[in-house]
């Protein structure tokens, strides 16, 4: 079994929302709000799981979608939507319909997912954090004669003969 140590650690991110209202005179006035999630770290039986759900549920929802473009994205959102059920276990900057903050239910983290660009922010920062874990691992990084940096060793290559 291979544990990391920040396998179990939960994660925090910031993701910025544009809000705007038309005032009067059609102007619109547009303040940025800012939404805390705390999640899960996101793990490949989690993945798998969320992507088949997003399956099923597109074929009881959405079945009878013919278009290949339409059900491929159906499919992204929902997985989304899935994970984000699965992994988002608090926030702030979230309230219900009175305006009091609401702790997160699968219906609420939805409804948060659906509005642009929460839900593809949210995915980018779950797929940002599965790359940190990978690259954070004790001498896992880039080498130092790898493809950026040029390789500190004697050319011994024989130059190329012309029999032609």
């Amino acid at each position: 079994m291979i544990y990391l140590k920040s396998q179990d650690a939960l994660h925090t991110f910031k993701i910025q929302v544009l809000k705007g209202q038309k005032d009067v005179e059609g102007m619109e006035d547009i303040e940025a709000i800012e939404i805390e999630l705390t999640v899960k770290p996101m793990t490949t039986p989690v993945k798998l799981a969320a992507q088949a759900r997003a399956k099923k549920r597109i074929e009881q929802e959405s079945g009878d979608i013919t278009d290949v473009d339409a059900r491929a994205s159906l499919q992204i959102a929902y997985t989304i939507y899935e994970l984000g059920a699965a992994l988002i276990v608090g926030w702030s900057g979230v309230g219900d319909e009175n305006g009091k903050e609401a702790p997160p239910t699968p219906e609420r983290i939805e409804a948060l997912l659906d509005i642009y660009p929460v839900g593809e922010e949210f995915f980018k920062e779950l797929c940002k954090m599965q790359a940190e874990k990978l690259f954070a691992k004790k001498d896992s990084g880039v080498s130092v004669s790898g493809t950026s940096n040029a390789a500190e060793a004697p050319n011994t290559a024989k130059p190329a003969s012309s029999s032609i």
